[in-house]
């Protein structure tokens, strides 16, 4: 029963006759309000309903648990700053405490009831249509609407991330490119006035046009006196007078002075970035920002009136002009906290010197002239209506997710309003908290509904007083019946929220809920069947108190009921004669979007038909059913995909892999002719040799290598062996998995433009930015970099070079390596003080001398060393120093015992060396080296820019020093400076300097001193107002040279990226199989799941691996399923797999039957990567063609199955698999009967899906069975046949299908060629399956 006004009137305090209020009913007030009436009639849910409406009226048993489908997880990033009513202005989600006043959707102060850390969370970073970025995770509630819905100015529903990307955040159809979905805009935050020194206008104007850099005198540029004179009556001045030369006004005082100051107003205040500054470097004060809606209004008034202008044309573009980066985003902001939408562009000006930013204002053009005052007139322009359509303002578009590929700490919180809605982010994006369950309130007409909050209550008080505070709400309940003569139905939604906080109020809960009937009271409470089994079901006292009840998905006749209504509603009901299309919706969406549920994922796709049919009057069939599905999901439901693509695209990318390839893109034909076993995975495979080729780098390279203790830092790139540990791009360990030599392979030099050189194969692949790209990046935006090899940037050119341009354009940058992580070293004397003694120290003298005019140098030295002090010698800058006790006669450090172990740098300058230790010690040993270093020859200049670099005349010490730089990640070069030198005998000889110029921002630069007198220069003229900051973290491709031919050795590493650091610490590639399938199915990494099988070891992780492989195929169910190394796994674990090989299917923890039959599940195993070892010495044929790789195929086999002890692959497996990759095994037969029965389904189901009769030959049969077939017990008998049978026949049929899509008359399936069984002598088989029109063939 609804009775809200009723219910709020009986609640109400009161004023009795004496005067005395009384308030029966604080804590229900308080806690509880009317449950919202439902929008619409609920369709579906009739026995739910009646289950819930029996239960209440049980004598005993009245309350109900309500479990269904997690509808939350509404989390943003910790750091999102979150606008709040105080002058903090914003505070990070993660730092927000419950009392804290945020803004609802309309710009409303509301309370913050509840704060809810959780934890790592997947990120995605969400863009709307004006550029602003927020980042939450995939189960953040959003408020939204579809494109209809927006043009129609319909109501908003609520629906997850995951919901809105599986839809389609931008759809792209024959009519065009359309955003799916607009979250509403915010309204102007509403803030407390503020006591401001300067009126707000009057800062706005002079911030736009105020002559404020270098005038002492208050000056103002305008060209009319309109804006002039409304900044004098604010300021009091007695009127305004202008300088005949110009366009400048100042401000007449009616005090002892003529005009007003500038520090009048100066003086008031403390503005960094207004007063006595230019243009470029102003700023909007914080103060101003979080000030009222008025005061805010009136700065943007100010502001517009001088930088803003609206023009004439048709569609009045209003808009903000400056040049000062920082000013536009802070007019930006001021923008979207006053409720308008705005957007920034970057233009060069003419001069090119500056760049001016514009800040778009999207307002409905009345609206615009409220920008603007009397004072400018700009808002009094001709606005002609003769427009076709209006552009609607009140909401946005989402424009893209992007799934950013880790996890972030998030939080959510609970705001105290109906809608739960609040703005976030400087942005002020209105988002989504909690939502409100609807209950079954419409059909009880007996009782009265109110929602109970346990977020208020947990706000509320702490968790040792919830139980009192519970007992109370029931108390008050209780006498609210009995006074009002009624029943009352206590909803509490987030009911785990009690249970999860206080173990008192749950306690106190269990007599409360056993006593509720016979008090009038009946609970409904809702949670999740996660929450439900974590913290409600070990309590099982508790749960005997609840009555159970499941809310399950609605059945398929009630969806299309659902959408049969709906086609009324909406007046397309004459599209469809039968229920035909409402049932395929029905279908599809359960097959490609599981993790949305029914009705709403149907509703989705049936409204974006809608959409087309009103847009382009497209005819509401199944091509537009497919073609809404595609643009959706990314699933081509509809027969279309070329197969025969695949194999191309694979060859294309994965290089030597010929006979993987074939394989693979084999199987899937099968799938695209739809001739697999629907109720199996879409294809399985075992990869078990290396998945990564291509990537061959020469053999004598060096390439750098991680040891526990140090004793190995480098080997030869053909000496690597798998279990070697190289450095990823980070300079993080990563492993080496496999190894893969090649012989005379056609080689080239890849010179980068820091001189470094790396020799490579011609099929090497290169992760690389174009020089576009590298423009972007440098920008800030997420460029994604491009996978190409060695030959693909010879034939594109490494250069562009122009006409009447002499400099030669680089075109491709790799990425700039990091820090690499080698082991700390066991060294006897500290890396600064070996850095300064080879710069400046004097090692061929006896005692230990070094020269220097910089006393902290020598300071910092002689702690190191632990001397008593240091002692200047006479008549120069030379030190000693002093040991803290004398040895015999010996008072100094000698330098031949300090340098005991090195005694290759006591030498004169020219040959020194950085000893071998100190070259590969760890991170922080070789920055104390690089700071000795720099901090004694080191160099510091600076003109336009601060240059920074180390000079020797040691050629030797020199590369040292750069190849130190480069493992730290810094870019450096060298210069050779030649002069003569005369000594006073009148002998001359040649000086060679050798100057290593480093190449790093400022910020690097600062990081190679810890001299103050070099870092004060840096700091000195570090400048932040530069238009372009220059990056250093990409290093251009300048040359690539053909060097002939050297054998070579391909690696493949264990990590994410497939990228390594080889030579002088160059970022190179190396890739996998897997991860191009994900690209060429699905366009998408997302689709790529992988599981390393080595986390579930243990049988007691089978609960976890089943939870998290259901959880994600749910999310993602058509993806490709990447089990790493399936012989670490449990037996549990690997018999779960064979459940899902077998049925395709698999029950979650929700009881939800979660379907394979979409997904490609590849299994790796190492069995496979120990026969490459092992199979004699590689030569070209064997990098994967298949002519020599057939020999191979029974040892590999039997190695996979053989392979014993803890890491024993289970042969269980292979049977249920579609193909092994990158080899293709062949099994013995034993079932003749199978194969034929199997032969005889194959050909009724071609005549069945594709309307022709095919003909099997007999000798087919042989020719599977008998023909070349292992006899390995262990390939599950009759399964490899079948196998055989997959791969050969009903690949070929399948095939010559999707080439003749029109054929209608009988084909023919056969053997050509001689059979190996037929004639003992011949070595191998010479027969195939052939495939074509029986008349010709047979």
């Amino acid at each position: 029963m609804y009775f809200d006004d009723d219910i709020r009137e009986k609640l109400k305090s009161y004023t009795d006759a004496n005067g005395r209020t009384i308030d029966n009913y604080p804590a229900l007030r308080k806690y509880a309000k009317p449950l919202k009436k439902a929008e619409r009639p609920i369709i579906g849910r009739e026995v739910e309903m009646d289950r819930v409406m029996a239960s209440l009226m049980r004598p005993e048993l009245c309350n109900v648990m309500l479990l269904a489908e997690a509808g939350s997880g509404k989390a943003f990033e910790d750091s999102t700053p979150i606008p709040v009513s105080d002058m903090r202005g914003y505070v990070p989600i993660g730092d927000m405490s419950v009392g804290d006043m945020v803004f609802d959707e309309s710009g409303k102060p509301v309370n913050v009831l509840g704060v809810f850390h959780q934890g790592k969370k997947r990120a995605y970073r969400v863009t709307f249509a004006d550029g602003s970025q927020l980042i939450c995770n995939d189960e953040h509630l959003w408020n939204v609407r579809t494109r209809y819905q927006h043009y129609h100015d319909r109501d908003y529903t609520t629906m997850t991330l995951r919901q809105i990307m599986d839809y389609g955040v931008v759809r792209s159809l024959a009519g065009g490119e359309m955003k799916s979905f607009y979250i509403p805009l915010n309204g102007a935050v509403e803030r407390d006035e503020v006591d401001l020194p300067v009126h707000p206008y009057v800062l706005g104007a002079l911030i736009g046009d105020g002559c404020l850099s270098g005038e002492r005198v208050l000056t103002i540029s305008s060209p009319d006196d309109g804006v002039p004179k409304k900044v004098a009556s604010l300021i009091g001045a007695v009127g305004v007078q202008r300088n005949p030369n110009n366009y400048d006004w100042q401000f007449l005082s009616d005090g002892d002075v003529k005009f007003i100051r500038q520090a009048d107003l100066a003086d008031k205040c403390d503005f960094d970035n207004v007063f006595y500054t230019k243009s470029i470097y102003r700023r909007i004060p914080e103060i101003y920002k979080f000030a009222s809606i008025s005061q805010r209004m009136a700065l943007l008034q100010g502001l517009m009136d001088t930088d803003g202008s609206l023009d004439n044309s048709d569609r009045h573009h209003c808009m903000f002009s400056t040049n000062s980066k920082g000013l536009a985003y802070d007019v930006l902001e001021l923008l979207r906290s006053l409720g308008i939408r705005a957007s920034i562009f970057e233009s060069e000006r003419e001069n090119k010197v500056n760049v001016e930013y514009s800040v778009f204002i999207k307002l409905p053009d009345e609206e615009k002239r409220k920008l603007f005052t009397d004072a400018s007139g700009k808002g009094n322009i001709s606005m002609i209506d003769n427009r076709r359509y209006y552009r609607i303002y009140n909401d946005m578009a989402i424009v893209d997710v992007e799934d950013l590929g880790y996890d972030v700490d998030m939080t959510c919180i609970y705001v105290d309003s109906e809608s739960h809605l609040f703005q976030a982010g400087k942005e002020h994006i209105v988002t989504h908290n909690t939502a409100l369950v609807q209950g079954c309130m419409l059909k009880d007409k007996d009782r009265y509904y109110l929602e109970v909050e346990p977020s208020k209550i947990i706000a509320s008080v702490d968790k040792d007083r919830m139980a009192n505070e519970l007992k109370r709400l029931f108390d008050e309940t209780e006498k609210f019946c009995k006074v009002n003569n009624v029943e009352l139905v206590l909803f509490i939604d987030e009911f785990h929220q009690i249970v999860q906080l206080s173990d008192a109020a749950v306690e106190a809960l269990k007599p409360l809920l056993a006593d509720s009937g016979t008090r009038g009271i009946h609970v409904i409470a809702a949670t999740t069947y996660d929450e439900f089994r974590m913290y409600i079901k070990p309590n099982q006292p508790l749960v005997e108190r609840l009555q159970r009840i499941n809310l399950e998905p609605p059945s398929k006749d009630m969806v299309i009921q659902i959408l049969r209504d709906m086609a009324r509603r909406y007046g397309v009901d004459n599209q469809f004669y039968d229920d035909n299309i409402f049932g395929l919706i029905y279908d599809l969406t359960n097959r490609y979007v599981p993790a949305s549920a029914q009705p709403r994922k149907s509703l989705l796709v049936f409204d974006a038909m809608v959409g087309w049919y009103r847009f382009s009057h497209r005819r509401m069939n199944k091509k537009l059913l497919a073609d809404v599905i595609y643009e959706s999901t990314n699933v081509n439901v509809a027969f279309k995909v070329d197969a025969t693509k695949i194999k191309k695209e694979l060859d294309a990318h994965v290089f030597a892999q010929e006979n993987a390839t074939n394989i693979i893109a084999h199987r899937l034909q099968v799938c695209v002719a739809d001739l697999h076993d629907k109720t199996k995975p879409m294809s399985s495979f075992l990869f078990c040799g290396s998945t990564g080729t291509g990537k061959l780098v020469a053999n004598y390279e060096p390439v750098p290598v991680y040891t526990e203790d140090g004793s190995i830092v480098t080997k030869r790139h053909g000496d690597l062996v798998v279990g070697d540990v190289v450095f990823d791009r980070y300079g993080k360990p990563t492993k080496v998995v496999g190894i893969f030599p090649h012989k005379d392979v056609k080689m080239y030099r890849v010179t980068l433009t820091d001189g470094r050189t790396l020799d490579v194969g011609d099929e090497h692949l290169w992760s690389v930015y174009s020089a576009k790209d590298r423009q972007n990046y440098n920008k800030g935006q997420n460029v994604q970099m491009r996978v190409m090899s060695t030959k693909e940037l010879v034939e594109s050119g490494v250069v562009r070079e122009y006409d009447k341009d002499k400099r030669r354009h680089l075109k491709w940058f790799i990425p700039m390596n990091g820090a690499v992580e080698w082991t700390e070293r066991n060294v006897d004397v500290h890396p600064y003080v070996m850095g300064s003694m080879l710069g400046n120290g004097c090692l061929t003298l006896k005692p230990l001398t070094f020269s220097s005019t910089d006393e902290e140098v020598v300071h910092r030295i002689s702690d190191y060393l632990g001397a008593k002090s240091y002692v200047p010698l006479k008549d120069n800058y030379s030190w000693v120093f002093e040991l803290s006790e004398k040895q015999g006669k010996q008072k100094y450090f000698y330098a031949a015992d300090v340098f005991a172990n090195y005694p290759d740098v006591l030498t004169y300058s020219s040959n020194r060396r950085i000893p071998r230790d100190y070259m590969y010690g760890s991170i922080e040993q070789r920055w104390d080296l690089i700071h000795g270093l720099f901090d004694t020859d080191g160099s510091v200049t600076s003109d336009n820019r601060i240059r920074v670099s180390y000079s020797t005349f040691s050629e030797g010490l020199a590369l040292d020093v750069q190849n130190v730089l480069y493992s730290l990640g810094i870019l450096s070069t060298i210069n050779l400076n030649s002069r003569i030198r005369e000594d006073g005998n009148g002998n001359v000889r040649e000086l060679n300097e050798y100057t290593v110029r480093v190449k790093a921002s400022d910020e690097d630069k600062l990081k190679l001193f810890t001299l103050e007198r070099k870092l004060h220069v840096i700091r000195e003229h570090m400048r932040t107002d530069k238009k372009r900051v220059k990056k250093y973290d990409l290093v251009g491709i300048s040359d690539i040279q053909e060097i002939g031919v050297q054998d070579a050795q391909c690696i493949y590493v264990d990590n994410k990226e497939h990228l390594y650091q080889a030579g002088q610490f160059v970022v190179t590639h190396n890739t996998e199989m897997t991860k191009q399938l994900a690209r060429i199915l699905f366009d998408d990494s997302r689709r790529l799941i992988r599981f390393d099988m080595t986390e579930y070891a243990n049988p007691e992780s089978l609960s976890l691996f089943r939870k998290e492989l259901t959880a994600r195929i749910w999310e993602r169910p058509y993806s490709i399923i990447l089990l790493d190394e399936i012989e670490k796994a449990c037996a549990e674990v690997t018999r779960l797999l064979l459940q899902v090989l077998d049925d395709g299917r698999l029950m979650d923890e929700n009881n939800r039957e979660v379907p394979f039959v979409n997904a490609y599940i590849i299994i790796t195993t190492n069995a496979g990567s120990e026969v490459f070892k092992n199979i004699a010495q590689y030569d070209a044929d064997d990098a994967g063609s298949g002519k020599q790789m057939q020999k191979y195929m029974k040892l590999i086999r039997q190695s996979i199955t053989s392979t014993t002890g803890d890491n024993k692959f289970p042969p269980e497996l292979l049977g249920r698999l579609d193909a092994i990759v990158p080899f293709q095994p062949l099994s013995e037969a034993t079932q003749m009967k199978i194969v034929h029965s199997k032969l005889q389904a194959l050909a009724n189901q071609v005549k069945a899906v594709h309307g022709v009769e095919l003909v099997i030959t007999n000798n087919v049969v042989d020719y599977i069975v008998r023909d070349n077939l292992t006899t390995d017990s262990d390939a599950g008998g009759a399964r490899a046949a079948i196998s055989k049978l997959n791969d050969e026949v009903v690949a070929t049929v399948a095939s010559y299908l999707n080439s003749h899509p029109n054929i209608n008359s009988p084909i023919i399936a056969t053997v050509s060629g001689d059979m190996a069984w037929q004639d003992k002598s011949m070595l191998e088989s010479k027969a195939h399956i052939v495939v074509g029109p029986y008349k010709q063939i047979r």
